[in-house]
């Protein structure tokens, strides 16, 4: 049981590792006023692959806040996605 930890723990090294290069891209995303759905959905889905280890979460939502001013419904779903990742809604 305990590698299966060490192994979890490892991931999610791994995947704080790339906080920096998110908030990098969710900060350009957002100051570049980019409004096609496509890329900005490919980041919220990039990032929610972090959620179950509750990291790079504020960025998601800085992302989602703003996709919110071009898809409400579509930011309402991610916003659901992500409680259930997290274990907050079944």
């Amino acid at each position: 049981m305990t590698d299966i930890f060490r192994s979890i723990e490892r991931a999610r090294k791994i995947a704080q590792r790339q906080v920096p290069r998110i908030q990098l891209t969710v900060d350009n995303l957002i100051s570049n006023e980019e409004i096609d759905p496509t890329v900005i959905e490919r980041q919220l889905d990039e990032i929610l692959n972090y959620a179950p280890f509750g990291i790079a979460v504020r960025e998601f939502q800085r992302l989602n806040a703003y996709y919110r001013t071009i898809d409400r419904d579509a930011a309402q779903d991610y916003d659901k996605t992500l409680r259930i990742l997290r274990g907050e809604e079944g």
